[in-house]
């Protein structure tokens, strides 16, 4: 679904993330990425969406250039990236607005996905009546609203405490099943738990900007409390200390 071929970029001479870095990421699979602050996790996921380009290099999604506006790629940031202005039910509407969606379809995709996200009577609440958890919903809502063929997400639960990060985590991958698509999602994170739970496959970054591959079998909301959980959180621990 990814591709990047010798991509090479740097914010100056004493700041270069990567150098003719290669990588692929499988289509249809969650990946997760780790690794230490300030090693490149969120500049990759921007040069994927063609929010920045690369000094050298490519970046292919589905066999095509990495763009800004590409229809197929959402993306949910750490702050939410909601307008404090419209409501829940207008936050939603805008990508399908731009896309000039049929007011009707947008209507009935609306409706379902609050449903979907138990918001279904916050539509016309706006985000600063909702809690943190709300907003987060929402803004995945948004997201996914556009059944994007790529979904990639910056950390996007690492300010909610911990048991409404474990829901919504929960609620991300039921998501995802529910989509009967073939999506593939990028997300970063820092909590070795969190891409233990989510991912198919977890890739260790480090400052050198060299990534390790690591595969993983999540088994469902039940795998959280299962001895293999804990089994290979240990192990990516291990595998992250080793390689950053």
């Amino acid at each position: 679904m990814v591709t990047l071929k010798d991509v090479t970029l740097d914010y100056g001479p004493e700041k270069q993330i990567f150098n003719s870095f290669d990588y692929t990421f499988d289509k249809g699979k969650i990946h997760g990425i780790i690794g230490k602050s300030g090693c490149g996790k969120t500049s990759l996921l921007y040069l994927t969406a063609g929010l920045i380009a690369p000094q050298r290099g490519n970046i292919l999604i589905g066999g095509t250039e990495a763009s800004p506006g590409r229809r197929d790629i959402s993306m949910i940031l750490q702050d939410f990236g909601l307008f404090p202005w419209k409501s829940c039910r207008e936050n939603l509407a805008l990508g399908l607005k731009l896309r000039k969606t049929d007011r009707h379809e947008i209507r009935v995709k609306i409706d379902k996905i609050l449903t979907e996200l138990d918001l279904k009577d916050r539509g016309d609440s706006y985000p600063a009546n909702l809690s943190g958890g709300e907003r987060q919903r929402l803004a995945i809502g948004r997201a996914l609203i556009l059944e994007p063929d790529l979904l990639l997400l910056d950390e996007p639960f690492s300010s909610l405490d911990a048991m409404t990060r474990e829901l919504l985590q929960e609620r991300l991958l039921t998501l995802k099943e529910k989509s009967g698509r073939s999506m593939t999602v990028i997300h970063v994170t820092h909590s070795i738990e969190e891409a233990v739970f989510l991912s198919d496959t977890i890739h260790i970054l480090n400052s050198k900007g060299e990534m390790h591959r690591v595969e993983n079998n999540p088994s469902g909301n039940r795998y959280r409390t299962s001895p293999d959980f804990f089994e290979h959180c240990v192990t990516v621990r291990r595998e992250l200390e080793r390689r950053s």
